[in-house]
């Protein structure tokens, strides 16, 4: 399998997003309007407001190019936009994502047997209602306390470290319930209902791991040194 070089800031643009049209939600997120022209990353983003660095980054994450992109080039202020990105991305699952894979689901669940379908929805139900928690908890307590570290006063009672303790991935039961859908349950209805879950599973499952790694790779590691007070 080839390794794709990673992106750097003085590629053009425009070949990153048509590389992998995956980065173009990332670029949706980060507010980049299109029309690059022949400008580079470093110009397009010098333009535009955005932090070349960040981007490089979070596009290596997302095109699964570095998982574990550097943070020396990153400063406090690249805080802001990665928990706008977040925020995004929380407001398009809750919104948009699984309440489209919810209906397909209990679409799909209706042409199974009343077992197989009360296993199904409850299943899906527990996996909905934890993840809920999961982006409250970022929304009400992380989030916040990086806010409280972007404007320079430390919040009381809360670390980074607290969140990347307790961090777990969100999307490991969406495995499972891959792999329940696929080996044991027959396609019952004639429209294959069960196909358009799976699609959906595949979509948030690609998305949810890329979250993850930002979190995980970017957000924890900056918010860390700047609470260390190693900030330049």
């Amino acid at each position: 399998m080839t390794t794709l070089r990673p992106y750097t800031t003085d590629q053009k643009m425009a070949d990153l997003l048509l590389s992998n049209p995956r980065l173009l939600t990332l670029f949706e997120r980060m507010g980049l309007r299109l029309g690059f022209g022949e400008r580079s990353v470093e110009e397009v983003c010098a333009e535009q407001g955005v932090s070349a660095h960040l981007l490089v980054a979070m596009s290596n994450i997302v095109d699964e190019r570095n998982s574990a992109p550097s943070i020396d080039r990153l400063v406090r202020d690249d805080l802001r936009p990665i928990v706008d990105f977040l925020r995004l991305s929380h407001h398009n699952y809750t919104e948009h994502y699984f309440p489209t894979l919810h209906d397909h689901i209990h679409t799909m669940a209706a042409a199974l047997s009343a077992r197989q379908r009360e296993i199904i929805n409850s299943f899906y139900d527990v996996y909905e209602t934890e993840v809920l928690k999961h982006f409250h908890y970022e929304e009400q307590t992380v989030f916040p306390y990086i806010e409280s570290l972007i404007s320079g006063t430390r919040g009381e009672g809360f670390t980074i470290g607290d969140f990347a303790e307790t961090h777990s991935d969100i999307d490991e039961k969406l495995a499972d319930l891959l792999n329940i859908i696929i080996k044991y349950l027959p396609d019952a209805d004639e429209a294959m209902a069960s196909h358009a879950v799976l699609r959906d599973i595949y979509r948030i499952e690609e998305e949810l791991a890329a979250h993850t790694l930002i979190e995980n790779r970017l957000l924890v590691p900056l918010a860390a040194r700047i609470e260390k007070g190693a900030e330049r």
